[in-house]
């Protein structure tokens, strides 16, 4: 079912593109998420009303997990799910940045399949199925064959470099870069234009 699961995914994406930004620079109604776990906007909400929708009915044997969408036990009793964030990175989406994502994934006995991550206002889909390889618009992707951190560019959040954090008591010696989407920098190492990502 790879292929016709990353085929699925890849439409699903392309869709939630269209409905995202149709919130994108409208100033969509936000609400704080419990426990200080972020905000989520209309557009997320939209868009994961969809994802469910669709995806669920063209693979009704499937469990279904994503950020937007209370957990439950159901998707223990299923070998495959779509595991989704429907905005991943919404701070940047409700500041106005491009650096926002739609993430789907469909995970079978606990190893991802395929996968899609579509930033729509950089119109740039990253696909990727097991053992086939991934791409970017179609086009093959290969990391970085960097192995020295010290010339490493590394994506991460300021707050992962307090020393604290580290064995040593600093950061490692490497550059450092910043994308708001965790899925997008993910992408951007396989792509090989940044070496590691932490967070």
């Amino acid at each position: 079912m790879q292929a016709t699961d990353l085929a699925l995914l890849t439409q699903a994406a392309l869709q939630s593109g269209k409905i995202a930004s149709g919130y994108f620079g409208q100033s969509p109604q936000v609400w704080d998420k419990p426990d200080d776990a972020g905000p989520v906007t209309a557009a997320d909400l939209a868009v994961n009303e969809m994802l469910q929708e669709t995806l669920c009915a063209a693979r009704p044997d499937y469990g279904w997990l994503s950020e937007e969408t209370e957990d439950g036990t159901d998707r223990l009793n299923t070998d495959t799910i779509f595991v989704v964030d429907p905005i991943d990175g919404t701070r940047a989406f409700i500041n106005g940045s491009k650096d926002w994502a739609h993430a789907l994934a469909v995970v079978h006995k606990g190893q991802v399949t395929a996968a899609a991550v579509y930033l729509p206002m950089r119109d740039a889909m990253f696909t990727a199925a097991l053992g086939g390889g991934a791409f970017l618009n179609g086009d093959p992707i290969s990391p970085s064959t960097c192995t020295d951190l010290a010339q490493a560019t590394v994506l991460t959040h300021k707050a992962n470099c307090n020393g604290k954090h580290w064995k040593s008591g600093a950061f490692p010696d490497a550059k450092l870069a910043f994308r708001s989407s965790l899925a997008y920098r993910l992408c951007l190492v396989a792509q090989g234009r940044f070496d590691a990502m932490i967070t």
